[in-house]
């Protein structure tokens, strides 16, 4: 009896030291790569045994790619060099993890991070360069350096798995999300594609109605800080648009041009004032 009861204790020992240990990535714990991305195993932080399937948190994951000035874009110009901004979106919890990797329209691994954050690490994972945590992370937002492919390579989607965790050293509690975002290959035309003023907008910063002056028929979308599209327009050459912000919660927002093809021409930031 005495000797079940020290199996007991050991299995039980050694079972909180393998979920602690996933606090310093799944990737470098078990060489599982949990994205869901083409060519893994389909296994998901959920359901590789490292983090429960509660939904308490209500986690949602969420990706978007910046310029050096750090406005949100949807294309990429080849070769440039941008940020890829990863969110975790959770209420109430104590800390998160991630895993993320990029991929090009063949589901070939684009590696071209540059060098991680403290308490992040670049790990190699079936021929691919992911990037995860180290540790419990305190911060549910990160920006990662990572440079455009060249010409040619077409479409490239970034897959992420995001936790949100209640730091009780067991998978009991957290809540495990995974996202995939696509960005395509910006084909600008000509030189004079890239210099021309696609709108006037204005005032800047702005308290209920913002002005927009389109020098073309395009597509103009208001997006929040999170990427996410809000508003969503058609214009057609110098219509003098008058759109109402005055609901709009304070704070920065994104006004992105796109042409007839559906190609960003330039995406400018906006402050809405209260």
């Amino acid at each position: 009896m005495k000797y079940m009861i020290k199996l007991f204790w050991v299995f039980c020992a050694l079972s909180t030291l393998a979920l602690m240990s996933n606090r310093s990535g799944r990737g470098s714990v078990a060489g599982e790569a949990l994205t869901l991305a083409p060519g893994e195993g389909g296994r998901t932080c959920s359901n590789a045994g490292c983090h429960g399937t509660a939904t308490p948190f209500g986690t949602e994951v969420s990706i978007n790619l910046l310029d050096l000035a750090g406005n949100v874009v949807s294309n990429y110009e080849p070769g440039e060099d941008y940020r890829v901004n990863l969110t975790i979106s959770a209420t109430g919890a104590s800390g998160y993890g991630f895993m993320i990797v990029c991929l090009d329209e063949n589901d070939q691994a684009v590696n071209n991070w540059g060098s991680p954050p403290d308490d992040i690490r670049s790990i190699n994972l079936i021929g691919r360069d992911y990037l995860e945590h180290t540790m419990r992370l305190d911060d549910n937002s990160y920006n990662f350096d990572w440079t455009a492919p060249t010409s040619g390579t077409g479409d490239v989607v970034f897959y992420a798995a995001g936790n949100a965790v209640n730091g009780n050293n067991s998978n009991s509690g957290d809540n495990a999300n995974t996202t995939a975002v696509s960005f395509s290959e910006n084909v600008m035309s000509s030189v004079d594609d890239l210099k021309r003023e696609s709108a006037l907008i204005f005032p800047n910063p702005v308290k209920d109605e913002l002005h927009i002056i389109p020098s073309g028929n395009y597509t103009i979308e208001i997006m929040n800080i999170h990427g996410v599209i809000v508003q969503k327009l058609k214009s057609t050459t110098n219509e003098h648009m008058r759109i109402d912000l005055s609901t709009y919660a304070q704070g920065s927002y994104f006004v992105r041009i796109l042409d007839n093809e559906n190609r960003q021409i330039e995406t400018k930031h906006i402050v809405k004032l209260d």
